[in-house]
């Protein structure tokens, strides 16, 4: 999650003798995780008259920079374009994925949900078993962030022993869905596909066994000593050099610890740039969390600006918990005021 270092390596490949399709396939992808949207917007379309044969990158890369710059007509269209190339049907599955979470950043949970069913539906009738796991993944982070705040059904159909049987534990996305279970209190769950993972890839895949194990333990002390499992994240942060690394969960668990100053700084992390693909949630879930953080020390204007901005961009979602929860005490602060 280095995107300014990756992007620069990049603006080499792509303006030296070693230029290649690849590079400038991956610009727009680095440049909008790493919040220069201006840069990405630019870097596509300078993809598309470069390259114009090409349909899977550009709406791959349109996806993104929409998603995370919360253009959501754009993103819409992108995986629209997605669901149509003729580089796959596993890419195709992923622009039907793209457009339920594009539908959830603007609040259309319903809808979100009803287009992560029927990408399930897809999946299945391709024996696409990882597609269909992802599919559930992508939902309950959806739930988790912007939706019920209950992602439990999504999880339940991640963590059934039937679907990810239909995997070699090798090539199942590990790092991503053991760590989803295990912050959302699935611990036996994560622990059960993790040692499933050891057994089955120990030998080629140990290094990446080992940090998940860590991630995992640290995520497992979030109810009972979020300080501790916060400095377990921090370390595994500072050896790998990567300062946005887990910023969202670092910012959960410093404010269920009470260390008000290091949650800012985290969240603040997450409105920046994005630690992974989910850039889009975790800029809009920050904005909710900064709002209730300045509300609560009594910062008023910060509060009122960071509310504002999540209210509207979730004006299609007002029944949402948390959403209502935040046009309420925007009001309240508008008014005092």
């Amino acid at each position: 999650a280095r995107w300014e270092d990756a992007s620069a390596l990049l603006e080499q490949a792509v303006n030296g003798p070693g230029t290649s399709f690849a590079a400038h396939a991956n610009r727009p992808l680095y440049y909008s995780l790493g919040g220069d949207f201006e840069m990405a917007a630019e870097a596509l379309v300078e993809l598309e008259t470069d390259y114009p044969a090409s349909e899977l990158w550009p709406a791959w890369g349109g996806v993104i920079l929409g998603f995370s710059s919360w253009d959501t007509e754009a993103a819409e269209a992108r995986s629209l374009e997605l669901q149509n190339v003729p580089d796959g049907a596993s890419w195709r599955r992923t622009g039907t994925r793209a457009l339920g979470l594009t539908a959830a950043l603007s609040g259309e949970i319903a809808r979100s949900r009803e287009i992560m069913n029927g990408a399930v539906t897809e999946a299945q009738r391709a024996d696409a078993w990882n597609d269909v796991a992802q599919t559930w993944a992508d939902l309950a982070v959806a739930e988790d962030l912007i939706g019920s705040g209950d992602p439990s059904a999504a999880l339940d159909a991640l963590a059934d022993r039937a679907l990810q049987d239909q995997m070699q534990a090798r090539y199942r996305n590990n790092e991503q869905w053991i760590s989803i279970l295990a912050w959302t209190d699935r611990e036996a769950d994560a622990r059960r596909l993790l040692s499933e993972w050891e057994d089955d890839a120990a030998d080629l895949q140990a290094a990446a066994i080992q940090r998940t194990s860590e991630v995992v333990d640290a995520f497992s002390t979030r109810a009972t000593d979020p300080a501790a499992g916060a400095a377990v994240l921090v370390r595994l942060r500072t050896t790998e050099r990567c300062a946005r690394c887990w910023a969202w969960e670092l910012g959960v668990l410093y404010e269920a610890a009470g260390m008000t100053a290091e949650a800012l700084t985290e969240r603040e992390r997450s409105l920046e740039a994005g630690q992974d693909f989910y850039f889009g949630f975790h800029r809009l879930a920050a904005h909710e969390a900064l709002g209730r953080l300045h509300d609560e020390m009594g910062n008023t204007a910060e509060a009122i600006e960071y509310y504002r901005i999540y209210v509207e961009q979730l004006s299609d979602g007002p029944e949402l918990p948390r959403v209502q929860r935040a046009i309420e005490r925007l009001a309240a602060l508008q008014g005092a005021g």
